[in-house]
């Protein structure tokens, strides 16, 4: 069943027996503090899934990816300023974010990337 939830603030409710959550063109919305809010929450949802039930839950992330910082092919420069969204960044101090910087988010909120 598909279940939705608050993952922000001191309301955040989560469902507390997932087998999966997923986050879809969500994280490059928000700052990284708020991203950190957001994996917070998430992970305690997700101990308390994986505590009442015995399974592993899993956090599916879909975003979009910029190219490494060191890669500067045409094609990376041309999907750095089509990413390039003024509006989310000036509202939301969100930000598009390459895999490395994906794998540090996560990393640092305690998750375990399997494959990108």
């Amino acid at each position: 069943a598909l279940v939705g939830g608050s993952f922000l603030g001191a309301d955040a409710a989560l469902p507390r027996d997932g087998h999966i959550y997923i986050l879809k063109w969500i994280l490059h919305d928000w700052s990284d503090v708020a991203c950190g809010a957001i994996l917070s929450n998430l992970w305690a949802a997700m101990a308390s899934a994986a505590r009442r039930g015995g399974w592993v839950p899993r956090l599916l992330v879909l975003e979009q990816v910029l190219p490494e910082d060191d890669d500067s092919s045409e094609a990376a420069q041309r999907a750095r300023s089509e990413l390039d969204d003024v509006n989310m960044w000036v509202v939301y101090g969100g930000q598009e974010r390459t895999v490395s910087q994906y794998l540090a988010l996560l990393s640092a909120h305690g998750f375990r990337t399997e494959r990108v």
